[in-house]
């Protein structure tokens, strides 16, 4: 398993770091429009600091935030030209929430990953509504992106 963990953890690191430089590099965006746009790449942070640990709680974090914004995201954005990338890495996100459901099956802590995912949702739900609402009012950033089936889903 330890394999496993260690290969989920650098791939994920790998795609978390590439769409990170994208975005500040390529896009130029600041700290706050990265974090908006970007959200996978937190998420991302904290399964690798759950898995390095073995904390259960921040597992539950990490699986609630990663389930949301990169699995899901399999389904919004588009799996064509530069996106594919960031889908191959949305598929290794989604991995490591296979990952963290198989270890917390196997080691049975239920209860630290159960106040792991409350917590992620208490997180996710606040934070995605402001996001929304943030992209609302800035409607270009969303459109420098060019993938316009994530731009119907967002901006209408």
């Amino acid at each position: 398993m330890n394999i496993i963990r260690i290969f989920l953890i650098i791939s994920n690191g790998f795609f978390a770091l590439v769409a990170t430089l994208i975005f500040f590099l390529k896009y130029r965006f600041r700290f706050w429009q990265w974090l908006m746009i970007n959200t996978c790449t937190p998420s991302v942070v904290a399964f690798i600091y759950g898995a390095l640990t073995i904390n259960k709680v921040v597992l539950g974090v990490a699986f609630v935030l990663m389930f949301f914004y990169s699995t899901l995201g399999l389904f919004i954005f588009s799996w064509q030209g530069k996106r594919v990338f960031a889908q191959i890495g949305h598929l290794f996100m989604t991995a490591a929430c296979c990952f963290v459901l198989f270890e917390i099956m196997k080691g049975g802590d239920f209860v630290l990953f159960a106040i792991g995912t409350a917590l992620g949702v208490i997180i996710l739900i606040p934070f995605n509504i402001y996001q929304r609402r943030y992209f609302s009012g800035h409607p270009k950033m969303i459109k420098e992106l060019k993938d316009s089936k994530f731009e119907r889903l967002i901006l209408g």
